[in-house]
């Protein structure tokens, strides 16, 4: 009996002792001390700020680039080695900030133990030399080593404090990043506040740097700072992330902003196999005026309505997409479409102002579509849809087939990322493989035509190589609950890319 109370007192007494280390140490990732090292920006400096996972830094940088960023692949390829060095960290925080006219870098790292002892005596481990052009470091002050790398784009400097490894541009910083982790008041005293739970956080203040270089450029501006706030979590062959930002309220025009409103992206759109893109959004009026502003000889809108009313029929949710299939000839096609829901009258009186043209005397009758009171398809000379009823109006290039109605699809469905938020003023989906393989038919169709005289106009090899670089990406969905946050879903094509997502 003694033994037995001894025994229970024990298990119990661990078991408080184990929870109160548990408690003590937080139920947050080590990796989360790592953020109180990192000193606060000033308050005029714009940075960037990332805590989580080493393995961020490793992602390739893509080789093409958009021109308007081309003249900061010197710099990319520079910082080469630098995001390396963080790379093999198991997790980090990194302040990047513009200060006092310079380039700010401050960086907590946690690297495995072996590495930790050798960077504590100088020494870089052997297969970072390898993997890192002319790797080396030298002694310059008490525990704080100088790196060298082939670029040396940026001064970095090294010092091993307990189990975790500072990285700055100055020795000064170094010494700030001991002050301010000895007295715990680092950077992340800001909390997270998307997703605390995920592994990777970004935070970015521009400090009124892009309204003042918006100034500098004749565009008028709000004048206040912008921030974003952004968590994401995943694995490198899918993930999700959330973000929020603050301050761009002021950079879209009033009418813009209480245009974009709100849709429920519900069972009232319709989707077809296979659904490879889409994309939705409530047009606000006045955006709506500036199309019609653009179309000034009805090629747009041919026959269209009077403006004002044209005006109030494109106005509201719109959503296109590339799914189903179509055809031209006797080629086989993919499918394309827009869709307006809940226009009414408008809706039913534009679809009879698009099929009343002189084009559409080529066009044998037209065929009524099943729950649609006005308009019809036509598969001659290629699949013509033009339908409306009360609630939704349909246009585009479709087969008949797609439209019955054990093939339609609902949009839910289509993009489950939908379901989640229940609205949201925009959202895009895109799925590259399928993509992928319909240009990769389209290419085989254009050298059918080129045998039998015709030319498409496209270069073919432009389409085919357009086709392998689709099938890369996966797929892809992005919401926008509001203007000012948004989440974007993942999901890589698998490693045979010549084979067709599911």
């Amino acid at each position: 009996m003694q033994k037995n109370r001894i025994f229970w007192t024990s298990l119990l007494g661990a078991c408080v002792f184990l929870s109160l280390v548990f408690l003590i140490s937080g139920r947050e990732p080590e990796s989360h001390g790592l953020g109180l090292a990192i000193p606060n920006p000033a308050d005029n400096a714009p940075y960037i700020f990332f805590e989580g996972e080493g393995k961020f830094f490793t992602l390739p940088v893509p080789e093409k680039i958009p021109r308007e960023l081309s003249r900061a692949r010197p710099l990319i390829d520079g910082l080469r080695p630098v995001f390396s060095l963080f790379g093999k960290a198991s997790e980090t925080a990194v302040l990047v900030s513009w200060e006092s006219s310079r380039l700010q870098v401050a960086a907590s790292l946690l690297y495995p133990g072996t590495a930790m002892k050798l960077l504590s005596e100088g020494v870089f481990p052997d297969d970072w030399k390898k993997a890192i052009p002319s790797l080396s470091m030298k002694k310059t002050g008490d525990g704080i080593y100088e790196v060298n790398y082939s670029s040396r784009r940026l001064p970095l400097f090294l010092s091993v404090n307990n189990k975790m490894t500072f990285i700055a541009s100055s020795p000064e910083m170094i010494a700030s990043m001991v002050e301010v982790f000895e007295k715990g008041d680092g950077i992340v005293q800001t909390p997270w506040t998307i997703e605390k739970k995920w592994a990777n956080h970004l935070r970015v203040h521009d400090s009124g740097l892009i309204s003042r270089l918006a100034s500098l450029k004749g565009y008028r501006t709000p004048g206040g700072k912008v921030g974003l706030t952004a968590a994401w979590t995943g694995e490198r062959t899918k993930g999700r992330m959330k973000w929020k930002a603050e301050g761009i309220e002021g950079f879209f025009p009033r009418e813009l902003r209480e245009g974009f409103l709100p849709v429920k992206w519900d069972d009232r759109f319709l989707a077809f196999e296979p659904f490879i893109a889409g994309a939705g959004i409530h047009l606000p009026e006045s955006l709506s005026t500036e199309v019609l502003k653009m179309d000034t000889d009805n090629e747009i809108f041919p026959g269209r309505m009077k403006t004002e009313e044209m005006g109030t029929f494109l106005s509201g949710p719109v959503m296109g997409a590339i799914s189903g299939t179509g055809k031209f000839l006797i080629f086989s096609l993919p499918g394309f479409y827009v869709q307006f829901p809940g226009r009414g009258e408008k809706g039913e009186q534009f679809v009879k102002s698009f099929w009343d043209q002189d084009w559409s005397l080529l066009v044998p009758d037209l065929e009524p579509v099943e729950g649609f009171s006005s308009g019809g398809t036509t598969a001659i000379p290629f699949s013509i849809l033009g339908a409306a009823n009360q609630d939704l109006v349909l246009l585009g290039i479709l087969d008949r087939d797609n439209l019955r109605s054990d093939r339609r699809k609902k949009l839910p469905d289509a993009v489950p990322l939908l379901k989640e938020k229940g609205t949201a003023v925009f959202w895009f989906h895109l799925d590259g493989a399928r993509l992928g393989t319909a240009l990769a038919n389209l290419a085989k169709a254009g050298r059918v035509a080129e045998r039998m005289g015709r030319n498409i106009g496209m270069d073919l090899k432009d389409i085919l190589r357009a086709s392998e670089e689709l099938k890369g990406i996966g797929r892809i969905s992005v919401v926008l609950p509001s203007l000012d946050e948004g989440i974007l879903e993942w999901r890589r094509a698998p490693q045979n890319r010549g084979k067709q997502a599911e």
